[in-house]
């Protein structure tokens, strides 16, 4: 059972990495022999990116389909939650009353926990994929689920009125 799922998870990283719409604008040098310049470089461009998507798009173009991949999804997580978390906070801010400001925060709260509960599926979804590509796997997984976050709290804010 664990030889398929491997097998599964290799496939899906390497679907993902040929999938991409763009190319990894970082190259790998000859003398980068533990991949520190790469991921510096990326995780740089990274960090400059405002939206979740944007950051999504250059971790998965540059994807190595190994444990490398969890240093850079970081970056993109870092990007994604502070989309998550400033959309949250637009209906609390733009609260009238504190009637309206308390069933913002709750319901801020409520999306929170539901996103890290969320994230921990992925957890348990990718279990039996060990080694470098099950860090791939699963910090990939916790980046999607950044990006519906922060998709559907962009909408719900875009919405959110007194």
């Amino acid at each position: 059972m664990k030889k398929h799922t491997s097998i599964a998870a290799v496939l899906a990283v390497l679907f993902t990495m040929s999938a991409n719409a763009m190319d990894c604008p970082v190259k790998v040098t000859d003398g980068d022999f533990d991949g520190t310049q790469y991921t510096d470089q990326v995780t740089a461009l990274i960090a400059k990116k405002k939206s979740c998507a944007d950051a999504k798009e250059l971790a998965e173009a540059c994807a190595f389909g190994s444990s490398i991949d969890g240093v850079i999804v970081s970056e993109a997580l870092v990007v994604c939650d502070k989309n998550i978390n400033g959309n949250l906070k637009a209906p609390i801010l733009k609260a009238k009353n504190q009637k309206t400001k308390a069933a913002a925060q709750a319901k801020a709260a409520n999306t929170l926990k539901t996103y890290a509960n969320t994230r921990d599926l992925c957890d348990s979804k990718y279990a039996e994929v060990e080694g470098t590509i099950g860090v791939s796997v699963r910090s990939f997984c916790y980046l999607d689920v950044a990006y519906l976050f922060s998709n559907l709290t962009e909408k719900s804010s875009v919405g959110a009125q007194d």
